[in-house]
Parts: structure tokens; C-alpha cells; sequence
């Protein structure tokens, strides 16, 4: 509760002090600060993403995935598709650029490569 001096003092406020725009540092998003790179090379094998995950493949054309679990979307760079994997379903990238394998929900992916 506030005391009358507590409301005497926030009435003499000068009333532009809040829209005073203040130069602020912006601090990244949780999700920014959290995000882990990795250049990985592999040949085939399995990974499991949680929601909201994603992993991007590079120059990919023939990565094979498969969704063991979950739910993935797969979009390609210049490509107008968007793909949903759900279990037991499989793509093959068909061109190079970035491809994004992006988890909707706790998902399990086995992939492999014709390189």
C-alpha cells in the first residue's frame, strides 16, 4: 500500500518522463542464447530432436531421412514444398542448398546419404 508521501512524490512526476525512449541493450531471446552450432559430417545414423528443434542440412541432395517417431517438416531452399514426415515415412533431398528439418513435436530421425 502506498503512503500519502509515496503519492505526493508520484504526482509531481513529470508526466514525459515515460515516454522518454531510452536506449536499452537488447539481450537475445532464451532460444538465441541457447542455440548450439555444429558442423557434422555422417554418413548415416539416427538423432532425436526435441519440439521445436530443427537441424539444417547443407548441399544435400540425396540425405535420405525417415521419421521414426513425432512429426517433422522438411523445407528446401527454392523449393515451394513443404514436406511432413510422420512415422514411418520417408524423403530424399532432390537439390543442394539448405534444407531444414524442423521437429513439430519429440521426434526420432534416421537418415543416411549416397555419398
Amino acid at each position: 500500500m502506498c503512503s500519502r508521501q509515496c503519492v505526493r512524490r508520484m504526482q509531481i512526476m513529470p508526466k514525459d518522463r515515460l515516454s522518454q525512449r531510452r536506449s536499452l541493450r537488447r539481450m537475445p531471446p532464451v532460444h538465441e542464447q541457447l542455440t548450439t552450432t555444429m558442423n557434422i559430417q555422417v554418413h548415416q545414423g539416427k538423432l532425436q530432436l526435441a519440439r521445436n528443434d530443427h537441424v539444417e542440412v547443407i548441399d544435400g541432395r540425396g540425405f535420405s531421412m525417415r521419421c521414426l517417431f513425432g512429426s517433422l517438416w522438411v523445407t528446401q531452399d527454392g523449393d515451394p514444398r513443404d514436406i511432413v514426415l510422420v512415422p514411418g515415412e520417408s524423403f530424399t533431398l532432390d537439390r543442394d542448398g539448405v534444407a531444414i528439418v524442423y521437429a513439430t513435436a519429440d521426434s526420432g530421425l534416421a537418415f543416411s546419404t549416397a555419398h
